[in-house]
This record gives C-alpha cells, sequence and structure tokens, in this order.
C-alpha cells in the first residue's frame, strides 16, 4: 500500500531560506513528491514528525491543513482497485486531480463519515452517519442540494425527530452535524454563504446537566481506599485529566513523548487544533511516572490496553461507576466532570474568570493571538491552588 506523508527537501530551499512542504508519496519502492502551498524555514519544520514545529506562529493551522490534505490523499488511494500495478507516477497523477465537487448533501456526508472511518473516533463517524440516514428517511430522497436545506426543511427535520420521540440533545446533535458540512462546503465555495440556513434558525439545546463535583468530593475520589485494579486505574484516569487542567481524555490517550517536556506537556486539542502548554504538578507527574508507556510509543500506555480514545473513555466511564457511589456521590460521575470540576472550583476559590477561561482555552484564537507569548504563570499557580484543595 502507498504511504503518504508530509516533508520538506532541504536541497530545494528558496534564497529566503524557506522550503515548500511537500507531501511524500512512497509506491512501490519509489518516491514523487507533490508540492503544498505553504512554504516554511526550512529549520521550522521536523522531518521526523512531518509537522510544523509549534514554535512557528502558524503551526497549529499549517498542521491542520496538512492533516486533512494527507487524509484526503488516503482516501483516494483507498478507493483505488487497482493501487498494487500502478506506477507511482501514475498514482501521483491521479491524487493531483482535481475532482469535481458534488452539492449533493447525502453525498457530502458520506465523504465525511470515510474520512472520520479512518480515524479512531468511532462515536464520532457512527453520529454523522445516523445523521446521514435520518436525512434519507425524511427526505425520502435519494438526493439533496445544499440548498434545499434551508430554514424550512431545518424546522421540519427538527419536527420530524420530535415527533419519534427524540430528545432534544438529539436534535441538536444532528443540527450540529448538518451545520458542520454546510459550513465546509461554504468553505469550499460548494454552495454562497448566501444560503446559510443557520443564520435565523437556532439549533435547539437543553439545559445540560450539572457536571461538576465539589473540591471535597473531588479529594473523596483521589483519596478513595480501592483494592480493585480497573477501579484504580479509573480513578487515577480521572485524576490525572483534573490536574492536567481537564485535558480532553482523546488527547490524554494520544499523548507522546516528545508532547513532555522540562516539567510541561505541549500538545494542539484534537477538538480545536488550539496549542496546550501545562505545567505538570507532582501528582500529574507521579500519575504519568506510574502508566507510562514502556516502549516509548505513546506517553501513556493506555493505548495497549483499549483500540481507540472513545473505547478508552467508555472503559474508564464504567469504572468511574463502580466507585462514587460508595463514596457517597450521587452524580453520575464520568471523564466531563473533571474538566468542569476544576472550572468551577477555581472560580468558587478567588480564580479570576479570565485566567480560567485561558487555562481551558475558550475563546477564538486570533490572528493577533498567533503572535502574543502569553504568560502562562497565573494558570500554572491557579492550578497549585485548586490542586490544594484536593489533596
Amino acid at each position: 500500500m502507498a504511504k503518504i506523508s508530509s516533508t520538506i527537501r532541504v536541497d530545494q530551499v528558496s534564497k529566503n531560506d524557506k522550503a515548500n512542504i511537500k507531501i511524500r508519496v512512497f509506491h512501490n519502492g519509489s518516491t514523487r513528491y507533490i508540492s503544498t502551498k505553504y512554504s516554511v524555514p526550512k529549520d521550522m519544520f521536523s522531518k521526523s514528525g512531518g509537522r510544523v514545529k509549534k514554535s512557528h506562529p502558524n503551526a497549529s493551522f499549517i498542521n491542520a491543513e496538512l492533516k486533512i490534505l494527507e487524509g484526503q490523499y488516503e482516501t483516494k488511494i483507498m478507493q483505488m482497485k487497482d493501487i498494487d500495478i500502478i506506477s507511482v507516477s501514475q498514482l501521483v497523477s491521479r491524487l493531483k486531480e482535481k475532482k469535481k465537487k458534488t452539492t449533493n448533501t447525502f453525498e457530502l456526508f458520506a465523504e465525511r463519515v470515510a474520512e472520520l472511518k479512518k480515524t479512531p473516533e468511532k462515536k464520532t463517524w457512527e453520529a454523522y452517519n445516523n445523521t446521514l440516514v435520518n436525512l434519507k428517511a425524511f427526505s425520502g430522497r435519494e438526493f439533496l442540494s445544499l440548498v434545499e436545506v434551508d430554514e424550512k426543511f431545518l424546522e421540519g427535520f427538527k419536527d420530524w425527530h420530535l415527533k419519534k420521540g427524540n430528545s432534544i440533545n438529539t436534535v441538536g446533535l444532528e443540527m450540529r452535524n448538518i451545520r458542520a458540512i454546510y459550513n465546509r462546503a461554504i468553505d469550499e465555495r460548494l454552495v454562497s454563504a448566501d444560503f446559510y440556513p443557520f443564520r435565523r434558525f437556532k439549533i435547539p439545546a437543553k439545559t445540560p446537566k450539572k457536571r461538576s463535583l465539589a473540591a471535597k468530593q473531588i479529594s473523596k475520589i483521589y483519596k478513595a481506599e480501592l483494592t480493585d485494579k480497573w477501579e484504580i486505574q479509573g480513578r487515577d484516569t480521572f485524576m490525572l485529566i483534573f490536574f492536567l487542567l481537564g485535558i480532553n481524555i482523546k488527547d490524554l490517550f494520544l499523548l507522546r513523548p516528545q508532547d513532555y517536556v522540562d516539567g510541561r506537556i505541549y500538545y494542539d486539542r484534537a477538538k480545536t487544533m488550539k496549542e496546550y502548554s501545562i505545567l505538570v504538578q507532582p501528582e500529574a507527574k507521579e500519575l504519568i511516572e506510574k502508566y507510562r508507556d514502556p516502549d516509548n510509543e505513546r506517553l501513556l500506555r493506555f493505548y495497549k490496553q483499549y483500540s481507540s480514545p472513545y473505547d478508552f473513555m467508555r472503559q474508564t466511564n464504567k469504572f468511574l461507576y463502580r466507585v462514587t457511589p460508595g463514596l457517597k456521590i450521587k452524580e453520575k460521575v464520568t471523564t466531563y466532570f473533571a474538566r468542569h470540576s476544576w472550572a468551577t472550583i477555581a472560580f468558587n476559590n478567588g480564580i479570576s474568570k479570565d485566567v480560567v477561561k485561558l487555562a481551558l482555552g475558550h475563546g477564538t484564537r486570533t490572528v493577533t493571538d498567533l503572535y502574543i507569548d502569553f504568560d502562562l504563570k497565573p494558570v500554572d499557580e491557579a492550578n497549585c491552588k485548586v490542586i490544594d484543595l484536593i489533596v
């Protein structure tokens, strides 16, 4: 099977010392390159990692674009039935072909599902696939133009769901999936922004359930005397998420050894591609060392036990359900509680809302922000203060 990766060629550097980032295509023992529209100083690109270094001001954006481009090429390759017999030159020629994009909403959903199936996010691609199935059932058709997905259509789809007895949360999820596909179509100029139906249509949302615990409750979980190894691991995972400012469990699962440098963890959040830098407090360091991957493939060894971040989350929640009732905690605690609890405890104990937002990475990342080296000392101090309330 052909292999796709991003790289630079140090023998092709411009006068201003910039190198074009290329897509390396390796197939049947031969290599060819496809140029991209991105160029960076050659010392700003990690050839071993295939990504722009985090010190580059636009690293997050460019790396996200490279990931999408690689995914598009890999999807094309998977669809080639004669891949084993064509040459690398023929392969590159096909990859560079501009495919006429469809305006059929169903096909755009199907393309997105195919992309997501290549990732560990089973829950996400299943959600998009469910929306696709429901859209077809509601419309009773096999073709639905983007311009037909207007405010009236969305209202009808919402009412159809509610008449079936589905919850507001289910409707909201389906609408957000449709919105994501529509936004993508606008970005790819498949439909004019003038037709965007979500300006007036409001996605229904139910008041979210409480997902935070008090400091005393978190402390109970941390200090619980457990004997079952799986319950211990579930508790430790929950606490590690809490100690790392509510890091998303997917990001925790995917952390690499090189993301842990000089006592800090650096990573791009999978959901938003925002850069994070977290000072590892002693309590977090202890848990990291406890579950460190001996093979150094990932920072933590959980990937050896679980096939995907979703499976890791599901099993961790299962173990938490077994722990919390004995601690007289009524809430059905999940890993989501760690992030919400950290924020609530911090704010309730004098940490400013601005510092809490900075710690959680909330807010829009502006172009100006890319050039600002934020002082993270207030966040580090806030985390230390919150942890002291627990331990």
